[in-house]
């Protein structure tokens, strides 16, 4: 399954992560292709892939550390591709 795009007002910024944890939990598999905040919570639950570019990439390595002191790369996430 794929996920990507910006959300529209009003849904919340977890709504990937949420969709994700759900789906990989039945077996399937998730591509996410977003930013910001909804890129950065649809990272958590692990994704098979996700597909940030350069700028995306690098904040989500400094969010991590910053919050976290350690990558959620080294976490959940199964790919990146930038």
């Amino acid at each position: 399954m794929d996920f990507g795009g910006n959300l529209p007002p009003g849904v919340p910024d977890t709504i990937y992560g949420d969709m994700i944890r759900i789906i990989e939990t039945g077996g399937a598999h998730v591509v996410l292709d977003s930013s910001g905040k909804a890129l950065e919570f649809g990272c958590r639950p692990g994704a098979l892939l996700v597909m940030p570019n350069n700028y995306e990439a690098e904040n989500l390595r400094r969010i991590s550390f910053l919050r976290h002191n350690k990558s959620m790369f080294n976490r959940q996430l199964q790919s990146m591709y930038v």
